[in-house]
């Protein structure tokens, strides 16, 4: 399952793409146990979550906040960039946590009603846990 996790973080398309997406996935499929060290790389954030306007598709990460919780452990989103001038870019929100489980993700912003997701699964998968994507589309608040 690494390889279904991993194109999340494969930027581009095409043959490269595809084919370097093929080779990080084998190369992470075949780590397993106190091999995993030898990898060096961090562990992916467990959420990115890419939130625009519903309605114009422009990103709207700016002003908006976040979390992911799983019972009891809750812990914030943080923004990719804190300065005003990536405002226009198409920065994600991420959680940097690393504990299995099953998730909720909500983001909310002044003037746009709340966004969630809800059964999001993080579990072990090779040398990292796994990691997922998302899209919150905010529509307006009436």
């Amino acid at each position: 399952m690494v390889g279904a996790h991993i194109h999340s973080f494969v930027v581009g398309n095409g043959r490269a793409a595809k084919v370097a997406a093929v080779a990080l996935s084998a190369a992470l499929a075949a780590c397993n146990g106190p091999d995993c060290n030898l990898i060096g790389a961090p562990q992916p954030p467990m959420f990115q979550v890419q939130v625009r306007d519903a309605a114009t598709g422009e990103p709207a990460w700016w002003g908006a906040q976040g979390y992911v919780e799983d019972g009891a452990f809750r812990e914030d989103l943080h923004p990719s960039s804190t300065d005003p001038n990536d405002s226009l870019r198409a920065l994600p929100l991420f959680s940097q946590g690393s504990r299995e489980g099953t998730y909720t993700v909500r983001v909310e912003k002044p003037g746009f009603q709340a966004w969630s997701a809800t059964g999001l699964v993080v579990e072990k998968d090779g040398c990292f846990l796994t990691s997922h994507f998302l899209e919150a589309l905010l529509a307006r608040a009436p």
